[in-house]
């Protein structure tokens, strides 16, 4: 065998031995033979070492590679060791075909990987050997990290009043960035767990709402309960910040026999052809009144946990009487008597409607907390009989406006929800306005933290609309910041709709994002828009801006008074003139679906400005008229007041199965009828429009009716059966391909 001749370096410090290598690379020698007992000697040799000495074998190839522990931005990598003549001394990795790192063990955590991406990983190994031998590449394993959602989960809904024996229904959204569950309990004040744990898989990357049933049984009757949710990864671990708590549960016996108050006062306001409100004293129950029926000429129309309702369906010309009863929570559920009959008469059959294209009215300024000044900002009861969308404002990401957006929908009407928290304002001369909005570097974040305080509310049945800011061209806000904020919002929340309004004077410098659904232009001091030249070139050139065939329009109508109108000849008195041409002008126009009027309160542009508030009464009721015409069209309450199983009657098992859910194609919607009689399926899209309305003679019994989606929209929709007595809706989401 062919023999290495390297000149070494021997010295000796005190007996201790040092090897200096002086040729290329340094070699592993052994010296035992070479020692020596003078200190400070330095002594000069050739040493022959055979080749087999030398590590010159490669490695094994690493194989079997796998991957565990993986989330949005990590994983841990680990393989089967390899083997080498002179001993494996580490292993190199590399992600997508770059050196990622190395290690001396079998495995790696690998970090700094961005979520729902798919990386290629390989490993080397290297020996001991000078120079080290390296082997080949593994075979490479590809690892796709977590989706982009958040964990997180809210309680929408869960009784706070259930029996010792009882199933209860609780309602929760929920978004999870991995496979896992929705698990939820029923505890003591002590936390010690009492039962009903009922659970719901889900799916990595996806969110949602969903009903869960818990069941409990022989719980001591008392207060002080409370429901447990959160969400579970698969080793069934709590994921950090989705715990969520609802105190104040009160557990009833089940003897409880009390009936609550007959409802009194029952009256009836916004009387219109097709529909009326009407509105009850609440009633008083021993352990709390859970809803409401109302009979409409002695048969169940529906059931409300308010005390008012919008009643719709009615014959132009028409009386009709109407009682109504309360229920409380116990098991069973106890009713009261009805009340004393409420008879109402519609207005005549006259043309009372607006055409079927003409959907949404409403106002600007309506809870947006102005004037700051003042306690009583909000003005949503005064303009809820006859609107269904208007302006309500979030100025700070922290902003909670749960209860407000729940208190308008309460009275049918959603609020058009101005982004005001993502900008802030600038005063300059970089805008034609003489000031600008900047949006915030850190807008994304801010965005999130709404949603997370907001998110249970944040849906196409509670959300009309989101407005992003006034008139974004005439007051500095580039394309890139309008179109990265609506990108952002229209990827959250794909079935809201986004507004823009731009002054009328910009029009010709819009640029409309793909992700804008509706479009408007503001110009006041006109008072005959229908037959304006300019205000109808502004119209045409805001079509010819669209940047999608869906994109619709909503006009601007001046709808208050300042004194330079009337010295232009414009009384406040004639304003009813003006918001009627408006609408004669939406309603000539099918690519126009709604009317937003500038501006209910009054002083908000200069302290003698009437809003149409504070307008003349005979201008306030032409506002009135033109509004119940256009709601006749959309009532937002008609979207489900009580979604999921409604308490209709004392039938407890009166509730529709769909399948499949999510569907595509046939879905079947499965219910048990308890009596021979006429049953009514509905289905409603979540901007109210009901798209299937079928009257169905059939015997009691379990039936099923099946329904071909096909040419349904992806997205949600409400899904109705009604009988004579009882009622039962669930939502259905459709996914074709």
């Amino acid at each position: 065998m062919k023999k290495l001749f390297i000149t070494l370096i021997i010295f000796s410090v005190c007996n201790i031995m040092y090897c200096y290598n002086l040729s290329e690379h340094s070699v592993l020698c052994n010296l035992n033979n070479y020692k020596t007992t003078d200190c400070h000697s330095l002594k000069l040799f050739d040493i022959a070492i055979n080749n087999s000495t030398i590590g010159i074998k490669t490695p094994t190839v690493p194989t079997n590679i796998t991957y565990t522990n993986v989330t949005q931005t990590s994983c841990t990598l680990s393989w089967t060791p390899s083997t080498d003549n002179v001993g494996v001394f580490g292993y190199e990795i590399y992600r997508n075909g770059t050196y990622y790192g190395a290690t001396t063990s079998t495995s790696i955590n690998i970090t700094g990987l961005s979520c729902n991406t798919s990386y290629n990983f390989t490993v080397n190994a290297f020996d001991s050997a000078q120079p080290a031998n390296i082997s080949a590449f593994s075979v490479p394993r590809n690892v796709i990290t977590l989706g982009c959602a958040t964990n997180n989960t809210e309680i929408v809904s869960a009784p706070s009043t259930i029996g010792q024996n009882s199933t209860n229904e609780l309602r929760i959204t929920y978004s999870s960035a991995q496979a896992g569950r929705i698990w939820a309990g029923l505890f003591d004040s002590s936390w010690n767990y009492i039962g009903g744990s009922s659970d719901y898989a889900v799916n990595a990357n996806t969110s949602g709402t969903v009903s869960i049933n818990s069941t409990v049984t022989n719980v001591p009757v008392g207060t002080g309960y409370k429901w447990y949710v959160e969400l579970a990864d698969s080793n069934d671990a709590t994921i950090d910040g989705t715990a969520r708590v609802q105190e104040n549960v009160t557990v009833l016996s089940a003897t409880n026999t009390d009936t609550p108050t007959v409802p009194a006062n029952v009256t009836e306001t916004n009387v219109t052809q097709t529909s009326c409100t009407l509105s009850w004293t609440p009633s008083t129950d021993n352990v709390g009144v859970v809803g409401y029926e109302i009979y409409r000429n002695g048969a169940y129309y529906v059931a409300t946990t308010l005390t008012s309702i919008n009643i719709t369906g009615l014959s132009c010309n028409t009386s009709y009487n109407f009682t109504v009863n309360a229920f409380d929570g116990a098991q069973p559920v106890n009713i009261s008597a009805f009340s004393a009959p409420r008879n109402v008469i519609t207005l005549g059959c006259g043309t009372n409607t607006a055409p079927a294209h003409l959907k949404y009215f409403g106002y600007f300024i309506v809870d947006t907390e102005w004037p700051a000044t003042s306690t009583s900002n909000n003005y949503t009861s005064e303009v809820a009989g006859f609107t269904n969308l208007n302006q309500m404002a979030a100025y700070f990401p922290s902003q909670n406006l749960v209860s407000r957006i729940n208190s308008m929908n309460q009275q049918c009407s959603l609020p058009f929800l101005s982004l005001q928290g993502l900008f802030y304002y600038e005063i300059d001369n970089n805008a034609p306005s003489g000031h600008h909005y900047v949006l915030f570097s850190d807008y994304r974040a801010r965005w999130d933290e709404f949603k997370r305080i907001n998110g249970s509310v944040l849906t196409p049945s509670k959300i009309g609309a989101f407005y992003m800011l006034d008139e974004p061209v005439w007051n500095g806000v580039t394309f890139g910041d309008l179109n990265a904020v609506s990108e952002m919002v229209k990827g959250d929340y794909p079935t809201i709709p986004i507004l823009l309004v731009e002054a009328y004077n910009q029009i010709v410098n819009m640029q409309v994002p793909t992700s804008v659904d509706w479009l408007g232009f503001d110009r006041y001091f006109m008072f005959n828009p229908s037959t304006n030249a300019s205000y109808l070139q502004n119209l045409a050139d805001l079509k010819s801006k669209r940047s999608s065939a869906n994109q619709k329009i909503f006009i601007v109508a001046d709808n208050n008074w300042i004194p330079s109108y009337g010295t232009a000849g414009q009384t406040a008195a004639n304003m009813d003139i003006v918001i009627q041409d408006y609408y004669n002008l939406a309603a000539s126009d099918s690519d126009i679906i709604g009317m937003l009027a500038w501006v209910w309160p009054s002083g908000f542009d200069e302290t003698s400005q009437i809003g149409a508030r504070d307008l003349p009464q005979n201008v306030k009721d032409k506002n009135m008229e033109i509004g119940n015409k256009i709601k006749a069209n959309f009532n937002p309450c008609n979207i489900a007041s009580i979604e999921g199983k409604n308490r209709l009657g004392t039938d407890k098992n009166f509730e529709i199965k769909l399948y499949p859910n999510p569907a595509s194609g046939n879905v079947s919607i499965e219910y048990n009828l308890v009596e021979n009689g006429t049953v009514n399926i509905q289905i409603y899209d979540m901007v109210g429009e009901r798209l299937i309305n079928q009257d169905l003679n059939e015997n009691l019994g379990n039936k099923i009716f099946n329904i071909d989606t096909r040419n349904l929209k992806n997205g949600i929709y409400l899904v109705k059966v009604i009988t004579s007595k009882y009622q039962s809706s669930k939502q259905l989401i459709i996914k074709n391909n």
